[in-house]
């Protein structure tokens, strides 16, 4: 067979295993025929120098003992590094594991129902809901109702998007990947960068947003996709509805306790959460007082700042919070809205509140 030519300078020049008549080729293999079992040869020529790639150099280096370009076979050479790279690869991988190994991921917080101890609400799920796992709640004459943190957490997201989406919504961020949502709300009753815990009121149920009556939409979300939501560590119902029990900031006691700081002058006592209602008495400057349950109001400025939470002190006896000292900065995490007249009390503010801004 002749030897067959790839044309161009730098091409390739296959020899067939019958007659040698290439000045390369003539240079590396003795004349005559090649042995039984030759396989052919094929010449690179390149910039610097020609050099000869032996298909099978098992066979062929023995007859190219001399020859002064340098010999390649690809096929062992394949096979030999590609076991090099593999074992190397291996060798990292086991280092990488060795060295370096996994950190655990952070195990959720444990979430809570986002109502005040004690309350039980309707929780509804349903596959055609944005997004599919979150939990509409609901209970009778719900409007303007308390909504609680359900973990420890910074809120990271007050904001307020008109008449569509969530409307007024707020976000905790619980850390490792972890937030809630909580929205269409009504009012709100923390700012960004508030750190809250279990049981802290962050704002009242509303329909705000895209919403066609009042609830409180609830999410919780991993990472920014929403998840099952689980309470306690047992998964909601998907899907449904259904009653749950908030044991959310229970702290074994009915009652909570603070001291008045006016700087002197006696605190009036009101007969309702509000400058607007009769005064009732007063108390002292340093006094001790048992607070039963705490509610919205008439927003007021006193020593601890500016504050609309108004304390009950008693049957039909309230005082700013704005003046007592409780060691919390705004609701404190025991007793609060499970009293029915205080219950009322929010509601009657919260339609106020939507009458005026009408």
């Amino acid at each position: 067979m002749p030897i067959s030519f790839l044309a161009g300078a730098w091409g390739e020049v296959e020899v067939a295993p019958v007659r040698w008549s290439s000045t390369h080729v003539s240079a590396c293999i003795p004349p005559g025929p090649p042995p039984p079992g030759h396989g052919p040869v094929t010449i690179r020529k390149s910039r610097h120098r020609p050099w000869v790639r032996s298909h099978r150099s098992s066979v062929e280096r023995r007859f190219l003992p001399r020859c002064p370009y340098p010999i390649e076979d690809f096929r062992h050479r394949r096979k030999w590094m590609g076991k090099r790279w593999f074992g190397l690869a291996t060798g990292v991988t086991v280092l990488a594991a060795t060295l370096v190994p996994a950190a655990p991921a952070m195990a959720a917080p444990t979430f809570k129902v986002p109502f005040p101890c004690n309350q039980t609400w309707s929780g509804q799920t349903r596959s055609n809901h944005s997004p599919a796992n979150a939990i509409d709640f609901n209970r009778t004459d719900d409007l303007g109702d308390p909504v609680v943190a359900s973990a420890p957490g910074t809120v990271d997201v007050v904001t307020n998007l008109g008449d569509t989406s969530y409307g007024k919504y707020v976000r905790i961020n619980h850390g490792g990947g972890h937030t809630t949502y909580y929205a269409h709300l009504n009012a709100f009753n923390v700012s960004v960068g508030q750190t809250v815990g279990y049981g802290r009121v962050i704002g009242y149920v509303g329909t705000t947003g895209g919403s066609t009556g009042p609830h409180l939409h609830y999410e919780q979300r991993l990472n920014g996709s929403s998840v099952k939501i689980k309470f306690n560590g047992a998964q909601a119902l998907y899907w449904g509805t259904k009653s749950y029990s908030s044991d959310n900031g229970c702290a074994g006691t009915d009652t909570g306790a603070g001291t008045v700081n006016t700087a002197g002058s006696p605190l009036t006592v009101r007969s309702g959460p509000g400058t607007g209602y009769s005064s009732v008495g007063t108390v002292a400057d340093g006094a001790n007082v048992t607070i039963h349950c705490q509610t919205s109001g008439t927003t007021v400025t006193g020593t601890y700042g500016t504050s609309s939470i108004w304390d009950r002190i008693g049957s039909g006896r309230f005082i700013s919070d704005a003046y007592v000292y409780t060691g919390y900065d705004g609701y404190i995490p025991g007793p609060r809205a499970g009293h029915e007249f205080i219950r009322q009390m929010a509601k009657f503010n919260a339609a106020a509140n939507v009458t005026h801004a009408q």
